[in-house]
């Protein structure tokens, strides 16, 4: 585990985007690409590559962002194939992970986090199995939460052990 500082965060994330064979996963309430072109054009590249690339971002009851799928989608409206975008209520997490590595930050995906006071965690493979089931535990509350769009993946209904399976058998990691 490595401890990242405000200003490698970004760089952290790119880095884990640049080395993702398999599957790129964003968590992230606030997303803001537009102005994150290096980011954006390596999602891009990696989805065209045929990488799975999968987005979770916060639905809001009163602020002024993301609301619908549509919205998000706009967001990554050059990102053709292999994406799958959900919303959350309240969801605050931050992490971003390919099927090796994973980071644990305060940083949302939006160029405004830029300028901020930021930290993270950098999760390497030998960390894998302590953050398997970390991730166990978050996605069982993503996928069983009251959410239209995985109500239609009749995927939701799993238990709390094997939702983390599941995905990583879903994306082939």
């Amino acid at each position: 585990m490595k401890l990242l500082k405000s200003d490698e965060n970004a760089d952290a994330i790119k880095q884990l985007f640049l080395d993702a064979q398999k599957s790129i996963v964003i968590i992230s309430p606030y997303i803001d690409i537009k102005n994150l072109e290096e980011m954006k054009k390596i999602l891009v590249e990696k989805s065209e590559r045929g990488i799975f690339i999968e987005v979770h971002s916060r639905k809001n009851r009163k602020e002024k962002t993301h609301t619908t799928v549509e919205e998000v989608e706009e967001e990554f409206k050059d990102i053709n194939l292999n994406k799958r975008i959900y919303l959350h209520m309240d969801l605050h997490a931050k992490l971003f992970f390919n099927e090796k590595n994973a980071i644990i930050t305060t940083f949302n995906l939006q160029s405004t986090s830029l300028g901020n006071i930021e930290i993270g965690y950098l999760l390497e493979d030998r960390d894998r199995k302590e953050f398997d089931k970390l991730l166990n535990d978050f996605y069982y509350k993503l996928f069983n939460e009251d959410n239209e769009q995985i109500i239609k993946h009749k995927e939701m209904f799993m238990s709390k052990k094997n939702v983390w399976r599941w995905f990583r058998k879903r994306n082939n990691t």
